[in-house]
């Protein structure tokens, strides 16, 4: 029987230019730990203060644009587990997550099925939008600072998308998002056998453990759904 989990969390990551990884720990079980992590740079904390017009002192205090208590009660409500949760910066966020086996009510975002050694990951615009809609109505105008297609329903190719933020914020904004990448590692129960990534981003394999990058403009600016496959030994 497959494993239906969310992994709404990763949202988060995409939203933000900067330097996101996520890890997914598969357990024998079919049960999965997910840990995002994700540390704004300058660029994209400067950006977020000053729109937000923070205050010297609540820069200072590293006041977030994240409502933590918020996050995790409608996490919770969808069946995920928060394990822990916490701010980094304005617009920085690490968290634990837990999906236990057999949770037929949390959305199908990420499968696993561990008979037949095999974890499936789809990500699309609807992901994205889902984590958003997660958010407070404050908290969501931050994530349209970075107008991308994905939110706005716009039809932009990633160049385009580029140029649009080079327009918005500059040469140095739209190098750093150009050179921004999604890292996703997966840590299986055993030896990692197979990865597709399609219909773009890369994969490698190291023993029992997996490694995904997408860049993140394309993703951004992405029609289609991302699929991404690892198959481990059962």
């Amino acid at each position: 029987m497959h494993k239906k989990i969310t992994f709404c969390l990763i949202a988060a990551v995409i939203l933000t230019a900067c330097s996101p990884k996520a890890d997914i720990f598969i357990q024998d079980s079919g049960d999965a730990v997910i840990t995002v992590d994700v540390k704004a740079s300058s660029l994209l904390e400067n950006l977020i203060e000053n729109a937000g017009g923070f205050s010297e002192g609540e820069k200072k205090e590293n006041k977030s644009v994240f409502n933590i208590e918020e996050i995790k009660a409608e996490l919770e409500s969808k069946h995920i587990r928060v394990l822990s949760m916490e701010t980094q910066g304005a617009a920085g966020i690490k968290t634990k997550l837990k999906i236990l086996t057999g949770d037929e009510a949390a959305p199908p975002f990420l499968k696993t099925d561990p008979k037949e050694g095999k974890l499936s990951l789809n990500i699309g615009n609807a992901d994205i939008r889902e984590f958003v809609n997660l958010l407070s109505e404050d908290d969501r105008e931050y994530a349209e600072l970075l107008m991308a297609p994905a939110l706005t329903g716009e039809e932009l190719t990633s160049k385009e998308y580029e140029e649009l933020i080079k327009s918005a914020y500059g040469e140095k904004t739209a190098d750093e998002l150009k050179r921004a990448k999604l890292r996703i590692s997966v840590t299986c129960p055993k030896k990692v056998q197979s990865i597709t990534v399609m219909p773009l981003g890369t994969g490698r394999k190291e023993g029992n453990k997996a490694y995904i990058e997408i860049p993140l403009s394309k993703l951004l600016s992405l029609k289609d759904n991302i699929f991404v496959e690892v198959r481990y030994v059962p």
